[in-house]
């Protein structure tokens, strides 16, 4: 063998040792790659479990702060020091809580990449739904037999728990659910339009009234009044004027009363017989006004945004004391006319709720005088989302069979117990109901509200750029 000969061998060895050892190194460092990527879909598995715990604590803790440590500095998959947080953005038992809100989980998962460790970064961001019950524009969990009858329309979400009893051809612009039938009193001969169709579901009305209790107390910031009558007028400037009086005082001169005499409303508190204030904000920084055991009677047009609540006390035995109950004495409008299903391009940011334990109920005449010189009430428009909660309690109008006979027109929705009559044998009222779209994004403060619901749910890794060196 020559030398020439020789150094090609020696050349060719060198050339195939430094190609297996490159191979090696990339087959090794390959591995390396493959275990880290796995390490960081373990993370991402991590984080998804850690989401479904910051979910169920959401659902479950009614007492919920704003940043809750899931896991810190323990050993997960083996990997000792993983931290994960979730949070809440806003806080889910705020007073301004929306519908449709963001819960952020965050964690901290170290991995190995090329000997060294790495904190990785995963974040999972959970769209979740707060349904306020205002996402109805009708709802009920019983009907009474009470019809839908030709003429009547309803433009928003309708739900039943009862059966849903048609009398003609009434209209149904979006979508209905019963958990009931639908009864057509004179058969083939009744055509209720659905036109986004019709569906089964069952919905319970919530029980409790937590959030409005607590947001209307005093040490919330709202503005509480106990054991009288309490008379809410709104003014299309902005300002409100709340009257009190003692319970059962003749309404026409509760109504025009601008005494500033004090009287007592709470045990330890008085307050003027007549107050104005600036704006909704000035009467209650939590954005609710709480009348217990008392009547509430409201009329007016709102510029601003507040919920009214009217409740019972109970006693020793959990039973309600019955002397609340919500008078609506003429028409209450918002200042700017919010966009709806009829008419999408209004604007309005004034928003009303109205939630009673017992009964929400349109007088028959102005001011519910009962004295001479009354004033019957014709059409009469609310816009405000209503919610009655009580065995029994509904929305409905005083003496419907023996009103003129007219229009009630609804903008946000009634919710309610037991549906009540507002029009009757060609008197009180045919039904215009139609949803507040602004309701989509917001709700009133304090308003009853379903579970949570989970829409959307999108996870994020972020990983360190020299992985990939």
């Amino acid at each position: 063998m020559g030398r020439t000969s020789l150094m090609m061998i020696i050349v060719f060895n060198m050339i195939f040792m430094m190609m297996g050892f490159r191979m090696s190194t990339a087959t090794s460092a390959a591995y390396e790659k493959y275990c880290g990527y796995a390490d960081i879909e373990q993370a991402g598995l991590t984080m998804e479990s850690c989401a479904n715990l910051a979910i169920s604590n959401a659902l479950l803790d009614t007492a919920r702060s704003n940043m809750i440590t899931l896991l810190s500095g323990q050993q997960i998959f083996g990997k000792v020091g993983t931290s994960f947080t979730a949070v809440q953005y806003p806080m889910l038992d705020a007073a301004s809580v929306q519908v449709g809100e963001s819960l952020r989980v965050i964690g901290s998962y170290p991995i190995n990449i090329g000997g060294s460790v790495t904190a990785l970064t995963c974040t999972t961001n959970v769209r979740v739904r707060g349904n306020a019950f205002a996402q109805f524009v009708f709802y009920s969990q019983h009907e009474q037999g009470i019809q839908w009858i030709t003429g009547e329309t309803c433009w928003g979400r309708l739900h039943t728990q009862d059966n849903l009893t048609i009398n003609g051809n009434p209209d149904f612009k979006r979508k209905v659910t019963s958990k009931g039938s639908v009864i057509l009193k004179n058969g083939s001969s009744d055509h209720p339009n659905f036109e986004q169709g019709y569906g089964h579901a069952d919905i319970s009305i919530p029980t409790q009234l937590t959030d409005l209790t607590n947001y209307g107390s005093t040490a919330k910031g709202g503005a509480y009044y106990q054991g009288v009558d309490t008379y809410v007028q709104f003014l299309s400037t902005g300002q409100v004027v709340v009257r009190v009086a003692a319970t059962g005082s003749d309404e026409q001169a509760a109504w025009t009363n601008n005494s500033t005499t004090l009287m007592t409303v709470a045990p330890s508190r008085t307050v003027p017989q007549c107050t104005t204030y600036a704006s909704t904000a000035a009467l209650t920084s939590s954005g609710v006004l709480l009348v217990q055991d008392g009547q509430l009677h409201i009329k007016g047009v709102l510029n601003g945004q507040i919920t009214l609540g009217c409740v019972d006390s109970k006693n020793s035995s959990g039973v309600n004391s019955g002397l609340s109950s919500v008078w609506i004495d003429s028409s209450v409008v918002y200042k700017d006319a919010p966009p709806s299903f009829q008419y999408q391009t209004n604007v309005s940011d004034d928003m009303l709720g109205i939630v009673s334990t017992n009964n929400i109920t349109i007088s028959q005449y102005l001011n519910h005088n009962d004295n001479s010189g009354r004033v019957a009430l014709g059409d009469v428009t609310i816009d405000a989302s209503m919610f009655c909660q009580d065995a029994g309690a509904g929305f409905g109008s005083e003496n419907p069979g023996g009103r003129v006979s007219a229009t009630l027109h609804v903008v946000g929705g009634v919710q309610q117990d037991t549906r009540q009559i507002v029009g009757q044998n060609g008197h009180g009222f045919i039904k215009d109901y139609d949803w507040d779209l602004n309701l989509q994004t917001r709700q009133p403060v304090g308003y009853p509200r379903t579970p949570f619901e989970v829409q959307n749910w999108v996870d994020n890794t972020s990983i360190p750029i020299h992985f990939w060196d």
